[in-house]
């Protein structure tokens, strides 16, 4: 029984390694948001007029993608 649990992989493992970018990216998300927050520009950074901004900003790339 013990070599059947060694060949079952985790499952829990597996969906980590299925989102790791998304994993990747919350983990910067909350750097920055931390980073900003602690910072002396009074952290605006992910106020929605900025997001809106920077996907208006970047639309180009996503179209010629």
């Amino acid at each position: 029984m013990d070599q059947e649990n060694k060949r079952k992989p985790n499952l829990l493992i597996m969906e980590l390694q299925k989102n790791t970018m998304l994993v990747a990216l919350i983990a910067l998300m909350l750097f920055f948001y931390f980073l900003i927050r602690t910072s002396a520009s009074g952290g605006d950074f992910f106020a929605p007029s900025n997001i809106t901004n920077l996907i208006a900003q970047n639309s180009y790339v996503v179209i010629l993608a």
